[in-house]
C-alpha cells in the first residue's frame, strides 16, 4: 500500500518567505501563549506541499495541504494551511521525543514520510503523538537532521 500523499519539502531562507497568513497566525500564537520570540532565532524554515495520490478524489485541488515548519533553539512550530484554514501547533524541544516516522509502529499500518513527535503539544497537560509529513530525501532529510540536532541540544529525545 502506498502513501496517501505525494509530498515535496522545500527550504525557505527566512520567515518572510512564508505566506503572510501563515506568518500572521504563527505570530499571533507566539504572542497569545507568550512563547519565545521567533524572529531572529530561526534555525530552519521549511514548507511541505502534500498532494493527494488517490485518483478517485473529485477535487484534488481543495485537498492540497501546505505545512510550514519553523524551528528555533527552543521550539518547533508546524502550521497547517488547508482549505483556507490555518492551524498552528507548537512544542518545546525539551519536552518532546522526535523520530523518523518510518521507524514508528504506525508506519506498518500507514506508510508515509516524515517525523513522529511525541510530547506536550500546544502547552497540553498530556503527552500526545503528532505526525509531521515531509517529502522524501533532499530537503526533507536536511530538515530531519537539523531537527534532530536541535532536539538533542535542547534536552529532548531524538530517536533515529
Amino acid at each position: 500500500m502506498g502513501t496517501l500523499f505525494d509530498r515535496t519539502t522545500n527550504e525557505y531562507h527566512s520567515l518572510s518567505d512564508l505566506p503572510p497568513q501563515v506568518l500572521e497566525a504563527l505570530r499571533a500564537d507566539v504572542e497569545k501563549f507568550e512563547l519565545p520570540e521567533v524572529g531572529a532565532n530561526v534555525i530552519a524554515c521549511y514548507r511541505t506541499t502534500s498532494v493527494p495520490t488517490s485518483k478517485h478524489k473529485k477535487d484534488k485541488e481543495s485537498e492540497i495541504q501546505h505545512l510550514s515548519i519553523v524551528l528555533t533553539p527552543e521550539m518547533l512550530y508546524w502550521v497547517l494551511d488547508w482549505r483556507g484554514k490555518i492551524n498552528v501547533n507548537w512544542a518545546r524541544l525539551s519536552e518532546i521525543e522526535v523520530g523518523d516516522y518510518r521507524r514508528s509502529p504506525e508506519y506498518e499500518i500507514m506508510p508515509d514520510e516524515g517525523v513522529d513527535v511525541r510530547g506536550f503539544v500546544r502547552g497540553g497537560r498530556e503527552r500526545v503523538s503528532a505526525f509531521i509529513g515531509l517529502g522524501e530525501g533532499g530537503e526533507a532529510d536536511k530538515l530531519m537532521a537539523i531537527l534532530g540536532e536541535a532536539v538533542k541540544k535542547a534536552g529532548g529525545v531524538w530517536k533515529q
